[in-house]
């Protein structure tokens, strides 16, 4: 039975070392190389036998490396009176106040590095033959990091680009050490990259020996990553640093802030701007609902943190483990994510249902959309995604007038979501045999429930009186799927005061009848309604569903207007990066990572459209010719060889198909310029008995 490695129990054997490469030769010569309890700590354990000089040595290596790794290690032993010596070297690598990164049990490197940050480099111990040697005026230590050399037991260094890279540290006797002037004898290895943690299988690696040397050294793999970790968990000065830097891309324009923070700087203005055009064309939706639903969004918060990281080069994106809160509060709105300082409240009660705590979020309001008004249907064969009817950069079927931030805690007045996606649901999540299943569930049930339940709904009109089994989420998706298959209109014009709905015409009604219209769309399956009834039955589910009502922003293709937003993904993240961290290591091998998503279902609940509408030959929403809409297409974006919008991410001009990124984003990549904290769900267990390892076999 495998156990977390939270418990501190290891991840590669029983023993506990997090990190195992056992070196042995024929001449009993063996190196070990541990990282101990989650720390970064390098053990060198030599046993030499007073034999011949030998100019090159085979050895076996039970290598525990894996794809996109490689460890680098110095050999260094010694004969001392004619027996057997051993020398161990610990060292240690702390970030302020954080200490030690905790989860290197999951990563392939021998210490994580924060860039930006003051960064200790320490020697935490150093034995010869068994015995503790203080590291004083007898010996002097020099540390070789990014090719820059640092003297003394213990530096502190500050680090900018990020990456992996090999740091020495060397610690030489003075003619004051009894050690002093002993023959040494060292070497070089390296463990070749793309070998699976396998217990059992040898690879042999040669040694070339140099009897020149006259220091210990070690060698050890350094990745220099920005670490992500859970916003409760982060010091207030770094939560005061983040919510800054992100206010300011509420604060300043787009082209000011690109003069003043360079090309990397994106304004909340574009952010959403590309969220809407994803999300809220017509043809389909581009950015969920399909394969492309990890990629796109962990490949926008990438985008949205090196912008803040314009802002302020220290500041890492913290995430928002949501799941966490159902245990932690009696009432998800009692959250310290919805206080004054940090979010906002969750919702105010209020009737415009925008945030009434004074607080930065409070005040912030949607751009005007007059920049946005010119968009070409024929080119685009869509309708415009920017703009609703009250000249808002807000969802075009989302017709409020106020520009302020919208949150509502409610579905249409009812409780339908009353918590965030518990942890029975996010190991649901987890445990699917595919990459294709599990892209759905993340889709469906982890990601879509929280937008919606922080963004809720609501109607001001009496057209769910006789229909309460609508007040759910199926409204405003099945709304969705008449919209873009053309069956209901929006305005694309309102004044204040107007009704401004969006309506199913009546020609089409009378063309084609209500039934026939449900049944086309799908949306009769999804709602399972009943066959044979008279048309005022299905006419009464069709006006019930042509009005998507309101929604809060979170509930809507403006989602990213939400401040909220950028803190949600990394759940989503975390859990698919735990089943690849798993792959890697061997402990998972059933998963497919074929890139897909599992066949349209409307019977099953599959509430979006299935393929894509072309808008091309209407002149406006107001023109009443029908799209041409094809089921057996897969909408652009979800696709595994199309190409992403957002790039650049390690400043080479790179641009990523979805599957390149998604490549990109396995944790163990030396080029992914972050990690999490922790790929841990413990919690789980803790407070619902969900163990996410009881089904893994070490």
């Amino acid at each position: 039975m495998f156990n977390s490695p939270s418990s501190y129990q290891s991840l590669h054997n029983e023993e506990g070392s997090s990190l195992n490469h056992s070196y042995v030769s024929e001449d009993a010569e063996k190196l070990d190389t541990r990282i101990v309890e989650d720390k970064a700590v390098v053990k060198y354990t030599k046993y030499f036998y007073f034999v011949a000089l030998i100019s090159s040595i085979m050895l076996v290596v039970n290598s525990l490396t894996s794809s996109g790794s490689s460890l680098t290690a110095k050999m260094t032993s010694f004969i001392y009176n004619n027996k057997a010596s051993t020398y161990e070297i610990d060292v240690k690598v702390t970030s302020g106040s954080y200490g030690e990164y905790p989860s290197l049990s999951y990563l392939p490197w021998d210490a994580v590095v924060e860039p930006y940050r003051d960064q200790e480099f320490s020697i935490d111990s150093f034995t010869i033959d068994g015995e503790s040697v203080s590291i004083d005026d007898d010996y002097s230590v020099e540390w070789t990091i990014n090719d820059v050399t640092y003297t003394g037991s213990s530096v502190t260094v500050m680090l900018e680009s990020t990456g992996v890279y090999t740091s020495t540290v060397s610690i030489t006797p003075l003619t004051t050490s009894k050690y002093y002037g002993k023959r040494l004898l060292s070497g070089e290895s390296r463990i070749t990259p793309k070998q699976k943690l396998n217990k059992n299988k040898k690879s042999p690696v040669k040694v070339q020996s140099n009897y020149e040397s006259s220091s210990y050294e070690l060698s050890f793999t350094m990745a220099v990553k920005y670490v992500r970790r859970e916003i409760r968990d982060i010091t207030d000065s770094d939560r005061t640093s983040f919510f800054s830097a992100i206010k300011t891309l509420y604060s300043v324009s787009q082209s000011e802030g690109q003069e003043l923070y360079g090309s990397k700087y994106q304004s909340a203005e574009t952010l959403s701007a590309i969220h809407l055009l994803g999300g809220a064309m017509t043809d389909c939706d581009h950015f969920h609902d399909g394969a492309g639903i990890a990629t796109t969004h962990v490949s926008f918060t990438l985008y949205f943190e090196q912008s803040i990281q314009s802002v302020d080069p220290k500041v890492a994106l913290p995430y928002w483990e949501y799941t966490l809160d159902n245990y932690l509060y009696n009432s998800s709105s009692d959250s310290v994510i919805w206080g004054k300082d940090w979010f906002g409240e969750m919702s105010s009660g209020n009737d415009d249902h925008t945030l009434s705590d004074n607080s930065f979020w409070a005040n912030i309001t949607v751009s005007e959309g007059s920049a946005y008004q010119d968009w070409d249907i024929a080119s685009t064969g869509s309708l415009n995604p920017y703009v609703n009817a009250y000249n808002q950069l807000r969802t075009p079927w989302n017709n409020e007038e106020t520009m302020k931030l919208l949150r509502e805690d409610t579905l249409y007045g009812t409780d339908y979501y009353s918590a965030y996606p518990t942890c029975s649901t996010l190991y649901t999540a987890f445990s699917q045999t595919s990459l294709s299943e599990m892209n759905s569930y993340l889709n469906g049930q982890t990601h879509g429930p929280t937008h919606i339940y922080i963004g809720g709904a609501w109607v001001n009109d009496e057209s769910l009186k006789d229909y309460s089994d609508l007040a759910q989420a199926s409204k405003i998706l099945n709304f969705k799927i008449l919209w873009r298959m053309g069956y209901t209109r929006c305005p694309s014009s309102c004044s204040p005061g107007d009704s401004c709905k969006c309506s199913v015409p009546d020609e089409y009604i009378e063309q084609y009848g209500a039934e026939t219209l449900l049944k086309n769309s799908t949306v009769y399956y999804h709602l399972d309604l009943n066959s044979g009834e008279d048309s005022s039955y299905y006419l009464g589910y069709l006006r019930a569903l042509e009005n998507s009502g309101s929604a809060g922003d979170m509930f809507s293709s403006n989602a990213a207007f939400d401040p909220v937003f950028w803190t949600v993904h990394g759940s989503m993240e975390r859990l698919l990066g735990l089943k690849r961290i798993l792959i890697e290591q061997g402990y998972v091998t059933d998963f497919n990572e074929t890139w897909g998503y599992p066949s349209y279902d409307a019977s099953a609940g599959d509430a979006y459209l299935e393929g894509s509408c072309d808008w091309s030959a209407l002149s406006s929403s107001e023109d009443l010719t029908l799209p041409t809409c094809d089921t057996s297409v897969i909408c652009s974006g979800h696709n595994e060889d199309d190409e992403l919008p957002f790039g650049n991410f390690l400043g080479k001009g790179e641009s990523y198909t979805n599957i390149e990124f998604y490549e990109f984003m396995n944790p163990w990549n030396d080029d992914l310029p972050y990690v999490y904290s922790t790929y841990d769900y413990d919690y789980c267990d803790t407070y619902d008995d969900v163990d996410f390892w009881a089904d893994i076999d070490s």
